[in-house]
């Protein structure tokens, strides 16, 4: 009698399913009654074969390998793989790893054969398919080999998991795990050689006792910068509070040295992470900082809080006894009595310093004397509220704005210039007529302007500004 041939569609499909809760794998002596359940549970034609006995189903599976209508390969006699990352069968590999490596760093080639029920011969073959994915990393350690998170399996997850950097980071304490805590997390017999793979590829840096972990970096460097702050604030203060930013790198440089062989570690590390990461860390801990906040402004490094105190005590010192004289008729004429003496000041240990204070101390000095000079008599029909607004806008927008004269004088724009300055601004001044006269007389320094109001008569003998004013307001150009 004439055998009928295999439904090769529908023992494909058996196949399949079998692979799907096999992580790929067809083991055909062992999955042979689930496989003939499936093919003869469906609806097989009349020509076809409506059972199959174990030998059957490996010589067709066998004969259909190859073909380009089906998927599978044949990996040795009687076992068969369909590639779950190629075909997209959701076999759950990866998640079955992130749970294998929940509390271990590095497994053996026989806690990841277990794992996925995976036959002994089989072992080497499905390792290395998971590894060209880059869900896992091998270490060969002598004659046996271990495998650690691959770099992959955190996205494989939708990123939830984590990869090997995150554990170690996880393990760690101020950015550092000593040498017993990390051969805990690998806990494998060959624990050095372990630790030597890991730091040949980055993923930790030996301190002598205690090893750096990189993707924790930034948790050290905040550490780190504790560890020296008191040291760095005192040659600030000795300094004057102000130091070029060459001597501020090698300060840092210096006292992070003495504190943590970190930098002389990193130089001969094989990793990514460089010495200048370190440095530049610890400088964005001390400029992120609110006290101390030690900021580099151009060529100096600047601790802004105490420099901050001497820049107003200065101002002070200065600006104070020109305004109780106000002989000279101008801010600028202000200003430019106590420059000499601003310029003269020694206040730090350097020329960079010096200049950098001074020039602070001339602008806050410019800024208390125009204060000192935002004034208006009380014949003013400038309304206090318009006032204040404007005064507001003045203080807190010193990058020039529009505004709008209160008696219908056209506006005017000038950008303010100068570091913490106020920039230039325009004393107007509405001269008190002896009879219907509306002239406006502005003045700043040297510069001279004329302006109408409403009213179009002139009276040019009241052009005294400090003896004739009756109403007075500033105005931005």
């Amino acid at each position: 009698m004439r055998i009928r041939p295999v439904d090769e569609n529908t023992l494909a499909a058996a196949c399949r399913s079998i692979a799907q809760s096999n992580y790929g794998f067809v083991y055909v002596d062992r999955d042979h009654e689930a496989i003939k359940t499936e093919y003869e549970s469906e609806d097989v034609s009349w020509t076809r074969q409506s059972s199959l006995s174990t030998a059957q189903i490996k010589e067709s599976l066998r004969e259909m390998t190859g073909s380009d209508n089906y998927a599978h390969d044949q990996i040795r006699p009687g076992v068969f793989y369909l590639d779950p990352f190629k075909h997209k069968i959701e076999a759950n590999i990866a998640a079955v790893l992130e749970q294998l490596f929940r509390n271990q760093i590095v497994v053996t080639a026989k806690q990841l054969r277990s794992q996925f029920n995976v036959a002994h011969d089989d072992a080497g073959f499905f390792a290395e398919e998971l590894q060209e994915r880059d869900y896992v990393m091998r270490i060969v350690a002598g004659n046996v080999e271990y495998y650690t998170v691959g770099p992959h399996l955190k996205d494989a997850v939708d990123g939830e998991g984590e990869d090997l950097d995150d554990k170690l980071a996880r393990r760690s304490m101020n950015g550092r795990i000593s040498h017993d805590q990390l051969e805990d997390a690998i806990s494998v017999q060959a624990v050095s050689d372990v630790i030597d793979y890991l730091q040949s590829e980055g993923h930790v840096i030996n301190l002598d006792g205690e090893y750096l972990i990189p993707e924790a970096l930034d948790e050290f460097v905040q550490w780190l910068a504790g560890k020296i702050e008191e040291e760095v604030l005192e040659e600030f203060e000795e300094a004057g509070y102000v130091m070029p930013a060459s001597e501020y790198n090698s300060l840092v440089e210096s006292r992070a040295g003495a504190r943590s062989n970190s930098l002389a570690a990193v130089r001969s590390s094989r990793g990514n992470t460089r010495e200048r990461d370190i440095l530049q860390g610890i400088r964005d801990q001390f400029a992120d900082g609110d006290d101390p906040q030690i900021e580099i402004d151009g060529a100096v490094a600047v601790y802004k809080s105490e420099a901050d105190r001497e820049v107003e005590s200065r101002a002070e010192q200065f600006v104070r006894p020109v305004l109780n004289d106000k002989t000279a008729a101008t801010p600028e004429d202000l200003l430019e009595e106590i420059r000499p003496d601003v310029t003269e000041l020694t206040l730090t240990q350097t020329q960079e310093g010096d200049e950098y204070l001074q020039e602070q101390i001339i602008n806050r000095s410019e800024e208390r004397i125009w204060e000192d000079f935002w004034w208006i008599s009380k014949n003013s029909n400038v309304t206090t509220a318009w006032w204040r607004q404007s005064r507001n806008r003045i203080e807190n927008n010193r990058y020039g704005s529009m505004q709008q004269s209160p008696i219908g004088t056209k506006t005017t724009r000038r950008k303010a210039t100068g570091r913490g300055s106020l920039g230039k601004w325009w004393i107007t001044t509405l001269a008190r007529p002896s009879s219907s006269t509306g002239v406006q007389r502005l003045s700043h320094g040297r510069r001279q302007s004329t302006r109408w109001s409403s009213q179009t008569t002139s009276s040019p003998r009241h052009s005294s500004r400090r003896k004739q004013s009756s109403n007075i307001w500033i105005e931005n150009k």
